[in-house]
């Protein structure tokens, strides 16, 4: 009987303490550090703005580089893949593929 009484004092209290969260018809939000925005109202249809989304894609005003980073290099090789495989195959003769897989682990 006991617990019952605490568990429905609790739930009442839980009941009353939330009541005061619950008006809601005067939203003013005068005090908040927030800025009112006005509603956004569009002059194109959907249709106008793929479109344009379309052209820009094609005319390339959204590929915009990021100035801080280099684009891509261009990296040639003069040797073939035997050669590689053969300049493999001296190293782990020579021991500096051991030296370079105890340095560089993963």
């Amino acid at each position: 009987m006991k617990t019952n009484f605490k568990f429905i004092l609790a739930f009442a209290a839980l009941s009353i303490s939330t009541a005061a969260f619950a008006h809601t018809d005067n939203l003013n939000f005068s005090d908040s550090a927030y800025p009112v925005l006005p509603k956004a109202e569009s002059t194109k249809t959907r249709a106008q703005v793929k479109q344009e989304l379309i052209e820009a894609k094609e005319n390339g005003a959204l590929d915009i580089p990021d100035s801080q980073y280099p684009g891509p290099m261009e990296v040639s090789t003069n040797k073939t893949r035997a050669q590689v495989q053969q300049e493999l195959q001296q190293s782990k003769m020579n021991g500096e593929k051991s030296q370079m897989d105890k340095l560089y682990r993963g």
